[in-house]
């Protein structure tokens, strides 16, 4: 073995490398290597001496392996490193780093190899390679404008299943206490966008509750306190990876991804931090399309004011022109009587429109509001003549004070002006109204009556023909609350007009009063729906209602 060594100074020399040092002939038969080869490859020192070296070089690898040893061989230097995959005594694969030099002397003809280990370097690079074509492929996912959302997501789950290694995916919804699943990937048919669970039942709720990404490589042994929850049984949930989605700065609901198997090793900080791209990316679009929905209700609000100033305005002012000049032509100041009645009407549309174009901004810092006092005081602010009030709740709900109000005394004169027989043009057939369900009332539920400076007892049974009695109450799931009278009521068929801009059966009404209604309702997160009550009347029930605790 000595006998192939260049010289004694090189002997010394590769006997304390860490590189392994090898000698090859002209053919790329192995000469000699240093004594390293046994910890970097697994054989003894003398044990390949005389093998073919590119024998034990991967084949993919070979080629350009041999095409830089016959450079090295034509000019005498291998100024340019060569990487290749070389076989282990074990038979496993490291990847080792080579450059070389002809040799001088008595062993010319002779090339010195110095192969050094980078396989934690190649596996290293291969991850970031990896780690750039996924990042590449949720780019082209979620940036393509010719697909829908529902598409880009659904793409994004599809790859994040992929890369973490997981059957089952999805976006879900928080919906009050229900957790709705949007988008769904799964191999099966057990779960479908569209199903809905108990928000209580699932980890998400974890996720949402915290506000930070939740993850559990082992549920069982990670978070056995999770293991009763219905999730666990009915999804069959191993191991789990889910972050919350925001929009608007608040939780909208969860991405994540989950499977049956629980994992022995823990989510890497890659996987981690990827899905915690993907749900800010869901976040900002779901909040850019909330954004871009709300400007587009914004600029449909003032093409609607443009035809209020163009049209209900001009009109008001055009009784104003003729009666002043009746009144220089006549001298009789009744002409008078319509200019005050015409600077009235357009006082209110004013004031009206000025509330519309507020209404629908969102309610971003709601305050805890009693009903029956906001009700109340609503009540001795609207012309209500002998129409009397009740008020069966003491509930307390979280809400813009102002706004609240608003809501409230359009509801209440929307009832009295449509409620009264007596004051109505039309036939009892279409007025300005709404809800669902029935009246519920309960024997033990504190009342309060206001008739306009009548008792509650003057306005009873025998209360004079015309008049129109309002109940505010919490509706029986305790989902919000309802506000309803025993007027002649809606038809069926009229129920979803009654909010459109401009629809009124009342002479000289607005027809704003009740979509004010809506898109207050709308900017606190409710809904707001119309019915007929027990006794015929209109019923109006806000939902989605959250009660201050």
């Amino acid at each position: 073995m000595t006998s192939n060594v260049p010289d004694v100074g090189f002997e010394t020399l590769v006997e304390h490398s860490s590189d392994v040092i090898t000698v090859l002939d002209e053919a790329g038969t192995i000469r000699y290597q240093s004594p390293s080869v046994e910890r970097v490859l697994g054989y003894g020192q003398a044990a390949l001496v005389g093998e073919d070296t590119f024998e034990y070089v991967h084949p993919s690898d070979r080629s350009a392996a041999r095409t830089a040893f016959e450079k090295l061989v034509r000019e005498g230097d291998l100024s340019d490193t060569v990487e290749f995959r070389y076989r282990r005594a074990d038979g496993s694969w490291v990847w080792l780093e080579a450059s070389g030099s002809a040799v001088s002397g008595r062993t010319a003809g002779s090339y010195v190899v110095n192969s050094r280990e980078i396989t934690r370097r190649r596996r290293q690079q291969e991850r970031l390679r990896e780690r750039e074509r996924t990042l590449r492929a949720i780019y082209e996912a979620s940036s393509d404008p010719d697909r829908s959302f529902g598409d880009r997501v659904t793409s994004l789950l599809e790859l994040g299943r992929d890369v973490i290694d997981t059957d089952h995916a999805t976006l879900s919804r928080i919906d009050g206490d229900d957790y709705c699943f949007q988008v769904v990937q799964s191999p099966d048919d057990d779960l479908r966008s569209g199903d809905v669970m108990p928000l209580a039942g699932t980890f998400c709720e974890r996720a949402a509750a915290t506000e930070r990404t939740v993850v559990f490589a082992d549920v069982a042994r990670d978070a056995p306190e999770l293991t009763d929850r219905a999730s666990y049984e009915a999804l069959g949930i191993g191991c789990y990876l889910g972050a919350p989605v925001f929009v608007d700065g608040e939780v909208y609901g969860t991405l994540c991804f989950y499977d049956e198997v629980s994992r022995t090793d823990p989510f890497s900080e890659w996987e981690v931090a990827l899905v915690d791209l993907m749900s800010q990316w869901v976040s900002h679009e779901l909040t850019r399309r909330r954004a871009r929905e709300r400007l587009e209700r914004q600029n449909e609000q003032l093409e609607r004011f443009v035809s209020i100033v163009s049209h209900d305005l001009r009109n008001p002012l055009t009784v104003i022109d003729g009666s002043l000049r009746l009144v220089e032509e006549t001298s009789d100041p009744r002409h008078l009587d319509r200019c005050r009645g015409a600077v009235d009407r357009m006082r209110r549309l004013v004031e009206e429109v000025l509330t519309l174009a507020r209404a629908g901004e969102r309610v971003s810092e709601p305050e805890p509001v009693a009903l029956s006092s906001v009700a109340e005081a609503c009540w001795g602010a609207v012309a209500t003549g002998t129409a009397t009030l009740t008020v069966e709740t003491e509930g307390t709900v979280l809400a813009d004070r102002s706004r609240l109000r608003q809501l409230f005394e359009n509801l209440f004169r929307n009832a009295v002006e449509h409620g009264s027989t007596s004051s109505r043009t039309e036939p009892a057939g279409s007025p300005e109204h709404g809800s669902t369900g029935s009246r519920t009332e309960s024997d033990d539920s504190p009342e309060r009556d206001r008739t306009n400076g009548r008792s509650a007892s003057e306005g009873g049974p025998d209360r004079e023909a015309g008049t129109v009695t309002v109940t505010v109450s919490e509706l029986s799931d305790g989902d919000g609350f309802y506000v309803e009278d025993d007027g002649p009521g809606i038809p069926e068929g009229e129920r979803e007009r009654v909010f459109e801009d401009g629809y009124s059966t009342v002479e000289g009404g607005t027809g704003f009063g009740l979509n004010i209604v809506r898109e207050i309702a709308r900017a606190h997160g409710w809904e707001v729906r119309v019915t007929e009550s027990a006794a015929g009347g209109a019923r109006f029930e806000i939902t989605g209602v959250d009660c201050a605790r």
